[in-house]
């Protein structure tokens, strides 16, 4: 599994898409993650890339989220358990709360990856159930709605507090909605 070492650029994306849908549109367009894109964009903007360039793109699930977010660790961040070092690999509301940042403006994890923690909330192929990781199954993909039809995301963004941060914290939201704080990052198989 390859997976992008930053989250997906506005530039990307205006390639892609045709348009930058970011909220924060910044001159260099090359070095800000795209925001406020719907779980519905981001699977589109993977189906669209697959057909430009024959490749197999799309959202991670969230198992292969959270296993490229710990990198090898077992730590509350990928940085360690120490609250007060989160700041060194994350964008996020204590010491941001205006708009993201430049992507790989902090720290990377064990795996060369970046801002997997802050910066935008990444969208995850997966629905939401607070109880699915409760069931034991190794590697888990939620593809049953259910009666929510939310979507996962992870990884907290730049207005969000650090517990947002956390190897384990999740969230989710109405997969038609976009945000100035959701975005995503790709994989490949």
């Amino acid at each position: 599994l390859w997976v992008g070492k930053y989250e997906v650029t506005q530039q990307q994306y205006a390639a892609v898409a045709g348009r930058n849908p970011s909220h924060f549109a910044q001159k260099d367009t090359s070095a800000y993650p795209v925001d406020a894109v719907s779980h519905r964009q981001a699977v589109a903007f993977c189906e669209r890339a697959n057909m430009l360039t024959d490749g197999e793109f799309r959202l991670p699930t969230e198992a292969e989220w959270e296993y490229a977010y710990r990198a090898g660790t077992r730590t509350t961040w990928y940085n360690g358990d120490d609250e007060t070092k989160v700041e060194a690999i994350a964008q996020f509301g204590e010491n941001n709360r205006r708009q993201p940042a430049k992507n790989g403006s902090r720290t990377p994890n064990a795996f060369g990856l970046y801002d997997m923690a802050g910066n935008v909330w990444e969208w995850c192929q997966d629905y939401y159930s607070e109880s699915f990781y409760t069931n034991g199954t190794t590697d888990p993909v939620n593809a049953s709605a259910g009666t929510n039809n939310k979507r996962v995301r992870r990884g907290g963004s730049w207005n969000y507090h650090a517990s947002t941060l956390l190897t384990y914290a999740r969230a989710s939201d109405f997969e038609h909605r976009g945000n100035n704080h959701f975005g995503f990052r790709i994989v490949k198989q």
